[in-house]
């Protein structure tokens, strides 16, 4: 078990500019890769928002100097690994590229490392915009009850029926992400 230790953290809300709106996020710099899954399940329950991104504060290695690469884990507060989190990862590129240090070098471009493999790509974009490049995934069929309780969800979300051609979910390390993230094609 992990001894107490002092890291920074920050509270972040993207897809705002209005305090307590947005998707929040808490985004904690401490090595994700030498932190226990329990201890970081233990860190998201604590700071109950949606997603905990535990940032590695030192760099990896990088073949460009302009770009800086860390490690990155995203845990819910049920103590959960997520492979992916797109709020999360505008949080923490919010607070890096604000941070003194990384304004002094220039930087406008971060990776993040998953233990899922994959690299998230963030940009600034200037004026205080962000971009986050996420991977792709191949798409694929859904089982027709599957699809048919979706569309139930579609329906309500519009206020009426909405005429549904297909949803396939994504494949690859998406399929850990359950039925959270469904791509639908409607008119």
């Amino acid at each position: 078990m992990e001894s107490a230790t002092r890291c920074p953290f920050y509270l972040v809300s993207a897809f705002t500019t209005d305090a307590f709106a947005g998707n929040p996020a808490a985004v904690v710099f401490i090595d994700p890769t030498t932190v226990s899954a329990e201890y970081l399940g233990k860190l998201s329950a604590n700071f109950n928002q949606p997603m905990l991104a535990a940032v590695s504060p030192a760099l990896l290695p990088s073949d460009d100097p302009s770009i800086e690469v860390r490690a990155i884990r995203f845990i819910v507060p049920n103590g959960k690994d997520s492979p992916i989190c797109g709020h999360a990862t505008l949080a923490t590129a919010k607070v890096i590229f604000g941070m003194p240090e990384t304004i002094a070098k220039g930087i406008k471009e971060l990776h993040f490392k998953t233990p899922f493999g994959l690299t998230i790509g963030a940009l600034s974009c200037g004026d205080g915009f962000l971009e986050v490049q996420l991977p792709s995934a191949t798409l694929e069929d859904i089982p027709k009850e599957e699809a048919e309780r979706l569309k139930v969800f579609v329906d309500a979300a519009f206020g009426r029926n909405v005429k549904v051609e297909t949803f396939k979910a994504g494949g690859g390390i998406y399929s850990a992400c359950g039925s959270l993230h469904k791509s639908v094609k409607f008119h």
